[in-house]
């Protein structure tokens, strides 16, 4: 039976033409994927977002800006978000619900801007992350879990260090850190089909004909297209997911709980049984004891509750230990770069 908390999505940035090889992978393996296209990488053309229809819905095109600018470096981000998003409709026809800055990067400020243009969803290079879109205003923010290509251990941690992804950090440093991109997808999809979350592999379609990684990525493709052919996972769109979690749609677990809290109709009084009154106790007041104390029941509370009920909150040991265990395997791991 298919987990509704185990979703495998996809996503694919800058429009190369190996994108439609990618595609077919894709199509072949019961997999989803959003291909965030712009209008021109650097000085070369790119796929027209029209080029990605015959793979059926389980591909969709996101937007990239226009010209594949970086948008922290003094450009006007509104112009090229807002034409982007207004250029991939026109090309396909269907509303254009997920942009990806390029390089990852952007700010407060542009993530109002794409909260204004209409977006749904936007996709960071957030990686080792098993979460769910986190909901910023009415934009959904996305996080990733591995890169298919083989990247340094500097950047991995210059990625993690930069977003304070503790939760990230530790899952790099025990199931990446020591392996290939492909054997780390493997371990955190394990994971996720343990624990519930969303397994989402990106990257780059150039990089991965550049680094001859092609024979990787199918291998990768059959190991996620098993688990959702057996049910263990189901394979989405980075937009579909976002409607899902950010959207006006409500998932269907969250139905189902919906409908067990229903309320129930009132009682009728007549068929109500009449409860059978209390017993009224008297309990002994001894003498070495405040009688109005004793009287009121109060009984002597443990020092972590009088904390708690001061303001203060006394720290929790266990916490304390795993922040000190994941500290120390990052500075191990440091030793080596």
């Amino acid at each position: 039976m298919n987990d509704p908390r185990v979703y495998i999505t996809t996503s694919w940035d800058d429009g190369h033409p190996c994108d439609l090889r990618l595609a077919e992978m894709l199509q072949k393996h019961g997999l989803c994927g959003t291909f965030y296209v712009p209008r021109r990488f650097y000085d070369q053309p790119c796929v027209a977002p029209r080029e990605y229809e015959p793979f059926g819905p389980g591909v969709e095109v996101g937007a990239h800006t226009i010209h594949h600018v970086v948008l922290t470096r003094g450009i006007d981000g509104r112009a090229e978000i807002e034409a982007s998003k207004d250029w991939v409709e026109q090309q396909t026809g269907r509303p254009c619900r997920m942009f990806c800055p390029p390089s990852g990067r952007f700010t407060a400020r542009h993530r109002a801007i794409c909260e204004d243009a209409g977006f749904l969803g936007m996709r960071t290079v957030e990686g080792w992350s098993l979460d769910l879109p986190r909901r910023h205003g009415r934009l959904c923010e996305m996080p990733t879990t591995v890169q298919a290509h083989p990247t340094p251990a500097v950047r991995h941690l210059r990625n993690l260090a930069k977003r304070r992804a503790v939760r990230g950090t530790t899952h790099w440093l025990r199931r990446g850190c020591a392996v290939s991109w492909g054997q780390g997808l493997r371990r955190m999809t394990d994971v996720a089909l343990r624990r519930g979350g969303v397994i989402h592999l990106w990257g780059h379609s150039w990089e991965i004909d550049a680094a001859d990684q092609w024979a990787a990525l199918d291998d990768a493709f059959a190991f996620l297209g098993q688990a959702c052919a057996d049910g263990r996972a189901q394979p989405i769109t980075n937009g579909a997911l976002a409607e899902l979690f950010c959207g006006d749609a409500i998932p269907l677990k969250a139905v189902s709980i919906l409908e067990d809290l229903k309320p129930c109709a009132d009682p009728d009084p007549a068929t109500t049984p009449t409860p059978a009154p209390a017993l009224a106790i008297s309990t002994p007041v001894s003498e070495d004891l405040n009688p109005t104390s004793a009287h009121l029941g109060q009984v002597r509370r443990s020092p972590r509750s009088l904390s708690a009920s001061r303001g203060r909150r006394e720290p929790d040991r266990r916490s304390r230990f795993g922040l000190r265990r994941a500290v120390r395997r990052f500075a191990r791991a440091a030793r080596f770069f």
